[in-house]
């Protein structure tokens, strides 16, 4: 088993870098690269208030509504876009490309039973993560 070396490198002029806002949306998808198809043209509605919590947005991908939920933990934490790179002494960087600002988790209207258990396992998840990390 080798032994692997992780750096991660501050960016040059980190103030400059691009925010992004992490979408997750219950569809499949056959590509993994990047694109320019929902880049500034992911638009967010505020749901009405008849839901459980004021906080959810909608929007539509191909006709259909989702309903979203932001993950709310950006308080105690943040999240960074990071470009990984080995070289030929199997030492992996890491470079700080990206801040992510804020992440929505989305699940079909109609089935938001669903995306609130996910909320919850969620917020499980982190509540483990801080036991186990403090």
């Amino acid at each position: 088993m080798s032994n692997h070396t992780k750096i991660l490198l501050s960016s040059e002029g980190e103030a400059s870098l691009p925010k992004y806002e992490g979408h997750f949306v219950p569809c499949k998808s056959r590509y993994t690269g990047s694109t320019l198809e929902f880049k500034d043209n992911f638009k967010e509605d505020t749901e009405d208030t008849s839901t459980s919590s004021s906080d959810n947005v909608s929007t539509y991908v191909r006709g259909r509504k989702l309903v979203g939920k932001p993950l709310n933990f950006l308080e105690s934490c943040s999240m960074i876009l990071v470009e990984e790179s080995t070289d030929a002494e199997d030492q992996t960087t890491m470079k700080k490309v990206a801040d992510v600002s804020k992440l929505i988790n989305y699940e079909r209207e109609g089935n938001e039973s669903r995306l609130e258990e996910e909320m919850a396992k969620f917020q499980e998840f982190l509540n483990l993560n801080d036991i186990i990390h403090s």
